[in-house]
């Protein structure tokens, strides 16, 4: 068992060697495949070390983030699941959807010496990491069999996983708290029931149990329940704060908690607003976690729901081999469980991947089979909102944006804590030049759900919102913030060079324009940039193509 296992993509060998080196020369086993070369054998030792290393140093570069970096995005994941996951950056690089919640050491400018402040900090952290695996090696086994088996039930599942609220705490004595806790308790039921990714345990059952009464694992056996959420509430001062963990009963397992502060005076006034934004939180994070714990088990052994989660975790990669990863995954999920809307949902985003990357030889076709799709997941369950949402999106691309923005109002009158179904309604009304009530529908989508994939795609409709107000500072500052979310986008770099031509920073202008043509691997037509800027025909988008062309555009196609 090596102390720290390096995960990394070949063409920065020679930077890793030196990363190894270094933290061999404090006294750490690292092992980095140095003496091994490929095959099924060489594959096997690297499985064996990877699943047995205290820590994994994953080292985020512009080749691991590419699209052959597929090794490195599986080896972070099994990394996160086993809770050893440090990430490195050895480019000024941000790590790819996903790994973004856990803090990455930058190493880009470390020259190699290895009493540098920047590798002391990444020596430090390993530590740490070794530390805690040494503490827990007593008992270890057996809690490798829970983990086993709990993996086991996880993958041959074929159902989304079940989620079970439990009573919320609240200050003693104090009634009005009491009863604001337990209607937030059972409108946020009420608000994950909505979603068809996972399913509730009914409120009248599981809100008899309390936070802290028994074990997760106890809870979730009595209740029937993949997972729990907790809630407590305490006062500060003027503000009350809300605690809330999600927790995985089989293995054991903190999966998330995150800390809201609500005034309170108007606590009920904002319970619908709030319980949205909690929606959408645990959401994102019981699917993260489910994704991680897909590629734990060879696809061989996944149910129905394990290839969708597993199909999810390609598809927000953002490259096209990975989209066609995810529906060969979607298609097999589908076989197993037919008519699910939420697969054919799926699909229908994975259809239009490449028209969104710009990839796609025929966008028409395209787009006629997202539309299909659509209409199935719709067929398959009228009432689920994020059907609706694709549909809408679907109408948008075929120019029939009133249908559009009827479906995405549809989707959200079904779930209101759909932000998808939100940002799409921002991006619907920037083409009416409706600027002010697309930055507020941009706005409660980041808020509901800051960590969702689409979050990237919102900051870029604020933008483009500035722009229409005349706002080019603010307009810059979001489409930075797009390219900081979803920086492997050519299009983002495109928006971000036109905000910049506008504002007048010719310098950054000139450089987004280029990386967008570097990760294009060519100039856009004038037709392509005009079907994918979300704004009329008019002055507005003459402005924003004078942009582009202050921003080094060439083409007069």
């Amino acid at each position: 068992m090596a102390d720290v296992f390096c995960s990394y993509k070949r063409e920065d060998r020679e930077r890793v060697k030196l990363l190894a080196e270094a933290l061999q020369s404090h006294g750490l086993t690292v092992w980095w495949d140095a003496e091994l070369e490929g095959g099924s054998l060489w594959r096997q030792r690297l499985l064996e070390e990877l699943q047995s290393a205290r820590c994994v140093l994953v080292c985020w570069t512009r080749a691991s983030l590419g699209p052959e970096g597929e090794f490195v995005h599986d080896e972070a994941s099994a990394a996160k699941l086993r809770g050893v996951y440090l990430p490195v950056a050895l480019d000024d690089v941000q790590p790819p959807l996903g790994f973004g919640q856990v803090h990455t050491l930058p190493l880009h400018k470390w020259k190699g010496d290895p009493n540098a402040q920047e590798l002391l900090t990444v020596l430090g952290a390993a530590r740490r990491f070794i530390e805690i695996s040494r503490r827990s090696t007593d008992g270890a086994s057996g809690r490798a069999q829970v983990q086993t088996e709990g993996r086991s039930q996880h993958a041959l599942r074929n159902e989304s996983p079940k989620v079970a609220v439990l009573r919320f705490g609240s200050p003693a004595g104090d009634a009005e708290r009491a009863d604001f806790a337990a209607a937030l308790a059972e409108d946020l039921v009420i608000g994950l029931g909505r979603s068809r990714l996972l399913s509730l345990v009914p409120a009248k059952t599981s809100l008899d149990f309390e936070a802290g009464t028994q074990g997760t694992r106890q809870i979730c056996t009595a209740l029937g329940a993949d997972y729990i959420v907790q809630g407590q509430l305490r006062p500060m001062g003027r503000r009350l704060r809300l605690s809330l963990h999600l927790s995985r009963g089989q293995p054991e397992t903190a999966v998330w908690s995150g800390r809201f502060d609500y005034p309170a005076e108007t606590l009920f006034d904002e319970l619908d607003d709030i319980v949205n934004s909690l929606v959408g939180a645990l959401e994102v994070a019981l699917l993260a976690h489910e994704e991680v714990e897909a590629f734990s088990l060879p696809e061989e052994l996944l149910g129905a729901w394990g290839l969708f989660v597993r199909g999810r975790a390609h598809f927000w990669r953002g490259y096209a081999h990975e989209a066609r990863t995810a529906r060969g995954l979607f298609e097999r999920a589908l076989a197993l469980r037919p008519g699910s809307a939420p697969i054919h949902t799926k699909l229908a985003y994975a259809a239009l991947h490449d028209l969104l990357l710009g990839v796609e030889p025929d966008p028409a076709r395209a787009v006629r089979e997202a539309h299909e799709r659509a209409l199935q997941a719709v067929a398959a369950d009228r009432d689920y909102g994020k059907a609706r949402c694709i549909l809408g999106i679907t109408l948008t691309l075929m120019g029939r944006r009133t249908e559009a923005m009827a479906e995405q109002e549809h989707a959200l009158r079904l779930n209101p804590a759909l932000a998808e179904a939100l940002g799409e309604k921002a991006r619907l009304l920037l083409y009416q030049e409706r600027a002010e009530e697309a930055l507020a529908c941009a706005d409660q989508a980041l808020r509901m759900t800051p960590a969702d994939p689409h979050a990237w795609l919102w900051q870029l409709w604020k933008a483009m919102a500035y722009f229409q107000l005349g706002n080019t500072t603010d307009a810059l500052d979001h489409a930075i913030s797009a390219c900081v979310r979803r920086g492997d986008y050519y299009f983002v770099h495109d928006v971000r060079a036109v905000m910049a031509a506008v504002h007048g920073d010719l310098a950054q202008a000139h450089a987004a324009y280029t990386e967008a043509r570097r990760q294009q691997g060519g100039e856009p037509s004038l037709a392509a940039i005009r079907s994918r800027a979300p704004l009329p025909e008019g002055p507005l988008l003459d402005k924003y193509l004078e942009g582009y062309k202050t921003a080094g555009l060439k083409t007069q196609r």
